[in-house]
């Protein structure tokens, strides 16, 4: 019974710790620019195979760029990207 409740409540804090997603709204390859959250964020490494309406995951910094630099997982092709804020 003790290990029952201990699944039942590792599975909820699981599901309320759950990542936002935000949307890749639109992407500029030749200036490496991302617009994520209304925000425009530029590339410091190549983003390979992120495209715009791509859901993604800020593992670093804020979707809100109240950050330096942040890192975003893409939920479509599991890559990552390194990021300017502005």
């Amino acid at each position: 019974m003790k290990l029952i409740t201990l699944i039942i409540a590792v599975a909820m804090s699981t599901s309320a710790m759950a990542a936002s997603t935000y949307e890749i709204e639109a992407i500029n390859d030749m200036e490496d620019k991302l617009v994520i959250n209304s925000e425009i964020f530029e590339a410091k490494t190549y983003c390979n195979g992120f495209y715009e309406g791509d859901r993604v995951i800020f593992i670093e910094g804020d979707a809100n760029a109240v950050c330096v630099s942040a890192e975003i997982f893409n939920t479509r092709n599991k890559n990552t990207c390194r990021l300017w804020c502005p």
